[in-house]
């Protein structure tokens, strides 16, 4: 009961964190580069699972009643360290605005603060948003419905992707299983920083997004075939192209993550930004608990997590028909 309560208070000290920051970097960052900064931005979560699962794996393995402790236990605790530690370094670091910085030159200050302040009048150009009118725009609402597909697939990938790979590995150790885990996250970092750069290279925000999504459908679609066998290769051990299908799968999924987010302030401006991503962030957040669930009733009700798989690809291949629906004005002011 005690964990239970901790999970909840976690969750909402968690829920203020992500629409903030991305509000906090929509004032950093001029709209031209603003998806490869989130995507550098969003890397940090990558990193850590790249570092987290082997790390996890290894404590978990080799740490267990150290000290009379459980090595779940100290998961919790030396992986929430850091975390504990950087918040109050953010607190003496970061400022609210760019002319703030005392890290930045007097001529920089001023050239960042002028490129946001251009953003921000080209978009009061646009429309000038309530809050009350962003919430109930139906943009936004076709903005929770994508990203509540999104987090559904990338919430169960996360939660399952050790047990997913334990189960076509079933000899490794819980270290071995974490060092593989690691290695698809590896990719995923480098996709999510060379799609978000082409985005702002490009100027187009849609279809990038839209074909994360679809990659990350192809990806989980590549993992279901394989489960049940309908997808082999001669000469090749199938359970390789399992490891395939869950790098093409987080690797799209982590690459839509960071362009979704420049789509709500191509609309929505000041309050109504802020108000709108954290409805988003929200809302759509519950297909973060829905997804887990679906994988763990497919294995109780089938005995295989092979539904769970095609379900997680349906899901993601209708977020990618979603995100083309989506009207924006992108980097040209043309409306797509």
């Amino acid at each position: 009961m005690t964990l239970a309560v901790l999970r909840v208070l976690l969750g909402v000290a968690e829920a203020g964190f992500f629409p903030g920051i991305i509000y906090y970097l929509n004032d950093w960052f001029p709209e031209r580069v603003r998806a490869r900064s989130l995507a550098k931005f969003m890397t940090g979560g990558v990193i850590a699972t790249l570092l987290g699962n082997s790390i996890s794996g290894f404590i978990l393995q080799y740490m267990d009643q150290i000290g009379g402790l459980w090595g779940w236990q100290w998961v919790f605790l030396l992986e929430g360290l850091p975390a504990v530690v950087l918040g109050f370094v953010t607190l003496s670091y970061l400022t609210d605005r760019p002319h703030q910085a005392r890290w930045l030159t007097h001529e920089e200050r001023i050239w960042l603060s002028q490129q946001i302040e251009n953003d921000r009048n080209r978009a009061a150009h646009r429309r000038n948003y309530s809050l009350r009118a962003a919430v109930l725009d139906p943009r936004v609402w076709l903005l929770i419905a994508i990203y509540f597909t999104v987090a559904m697939a990338e919430n169960s990938y996360g939660f399952y992707i050790p047990t997913f790979l334990k189960s076509q590995f079933p000899d490794w150790s819980k270290f071995e299983i974490g060092l593989l885990a690691a290695a698809p996250s590896a990719i995923a970092l480098a996709g999510m920083i060379l799609v978000g750069r082409h985005s702002d290279r490009t100027g187009e925000r849609r279809w990038h997004v839209a074909g994360a999504a679809f990659a990350a459908a192809l990806g989980w679609s590549m993992i279901a075939l394989v489960a049940t066998g309908w997808l082999a290769i001669p000469g090749i051990d199938s359970r390789w192209l399992f490891v395939v299908g869950v790098a093409v799968t987080t690797t799209g999924m982590k690459s839509m993550l960071p362009l979704f987010w420049t789509l709500p302030p191509a609309f929505l401006t000041g309050a109504a930004a802020a108000g709108g991503i954290a409805v988003i962030n929200s809302i759509a957040n519950l297909g973060g608990m829905l997804g887990p669930r679906i994988i763990g009733e497919a294995k109780t009700s089938t005995g295989s997590y092979t539904a769970g798989y095609f379900v997680m690809a349906a899901t993601m291949l209708v977020g990618g028909l979603l995100v083309l629906n989506v009207k924006i004005r992108e980097h040209g002011n043309r409306e797509e």
